[in-house]
């Protein structure tokens, strides 16, 4: 009987969580996303100069071609940077990636977090571990 110790599992099992945006082992995918999020909302609910609230994602209507949800920020309804989603600042637009088994996919920006230069909407797509679906976006209306 091979026994690990205590020690080593929970070494394995943090390394699992720490890489929770990687894709779940159980999905296995032949293409890229086939179906898009119906719409993105975002309410700025922070007084200061930053914004803040709750970004909510309504589904797609079949979420059978891909894992998660993924949430940007963006320019023009587009994911802002370049190709590898490096912004002006140097920093990757990246706000968070949702699991679509979550109850609810809604994402809360802490208030009077700073606008990255160049962004001016939030966008959201499906994503799997072979590409995205095409983008959903609101524009920020920074209160």
């Amino acid at each position: 009987m091979n026994r690990k110790p205590i020690g080593y599992l929970a070494a394995v099992a943090a390394t699992f969580v720490m890489q929770g945006c990687l894709e779940d082992a159980s999905y296995r995918f032949e293409t890229p996303p086939n179906a898009a999020p119906l719409a993105i909302l975002f309410t700025d609910t922070s007084l200061g100069e930053g914004i803040g609230g709750a970004i909510e994602v309504t589904r797609a209507v079949d979420e059978a071609s891909f894992s998660s949800y993924m949430i940007r920020w963006g320019t023009d309804g587009l994911p802002a940077g370049d190709a590898s989603g490096t912004m002006l600042n140097g920093e990757l637009n990246f706000i968070a990636k949702i699991n679509k088994q979550r109850d609810e996919i809604i994402h809360y920006i802490p208030a009077d977090t700073p606008i990255p230069e160049g962004v001016n909407s939030i966008v959201v797509s499906s994503h799997n571990a072979l590409g995205e679906s095409d983008f959903v976006a609101v524009d920020i209306d920074n209160l």
